[in-house]
């Protein structure tokens, strides 16, 4: 198994190293490269930052769809901020079922992610509060 890993890293490498020599590389495979070459241990360390940022967002918004799928809300929206997933939601007027699901799943992913530096937070509304979705947020539903 090790010894896959090392055989497909290599390649990788030896693919990146013709495309930077023939000039077609990615600007972001030649910026990693010289960032290692040249030792810029911020820069890597950022790369990796948001690597792992979009990594584990991605995992808790499917996570909390895949809990939440058999009961949506009415509307559902999706932002964040560093180390925290924001989840805005508009449910029926009254629907305690709903919100229970919601906090059951928000429970859930807080319990998961917390530990490697990542939270929901949660908005929820009701239909008649007619509260428009944030700006910033990305409509689902």
């Amino acid at each position: 198994m090790v010894d896959e890993l090392i055989v497909h890293l290599n390649s990788q490498i030896r693919t990146d190293q013709l495309l930077i020599g023939a000039d077609l590389a990615t600007d972001e495979t030649k910026k990693f490269y010289q960032a290692a070459r040249e030792q810029d241990y911020d820069y890597l360390a950022q790369q990796n930052r948001i690597l792992t940022q979009k990594h584990f967002v991605t995992k808790i918004i499917l996570e909390f769809i895949s809990i939440i799928k058999n009961n949506m809300p009415l509307k559902l929206a999706f932002d964040y901020d560093d180390s925290e997933v924001l989840v805005w939601v508009e449910t029926k007027n009254d629907d305690e079922n709903i919100e229970i699901e919601l906090f059951k799943a928000k429970a859930i992913i807080n319990a998961k992610y917390h530990l490697l530096g990542y939270d929901i937070s949660m908005m929820i509304v009701q239909e008649d509060d007619n509260f428009p979705i944030p700006n910033h947020y990305k409509i689902l539903k």
